[in-house]
């Protein structure tokens, strides 16, 4: 079993190894935030129905997330506005 810290120092890195590969897919691809969205989103579904996560809980942390992100960033999109 991993120590917290141990869990911590992982997410970091693979956050890190994600954002790197983003970027440079910006770039060189020109992928947005459609693209981006889709890609992770279906990653993350994948990952949590292979873990037996259920629906609900499933939604309920990525609404916690998101309300934490947003409120640490300031930013807040006005409802209605779509991605693609």
């Amino acid at each position: 079993m991993k120590t917290i810290e141990e869990f911590s120092q992982l997410v970091v890195e693979m956050y890190d190894e994600m954002s790197a590969v983003v970027e440079e897919m910006e770039g060189t691809l020109g992928i947005g935030p459609s693209e981006l969205m889709c890609v992770l989103t279906n990653m993350l579904c994948d990952t949590a129905q292979g873990s037996g996560i259920r629906k609900e809980v499933f939604l309920q942390m990525m609404e916690m997330h998101y309300d934490v992100d947003r409120t640490k960033s300031g930013d807040y999109i006005e409802e209605g506005i779509t991605v693609h």
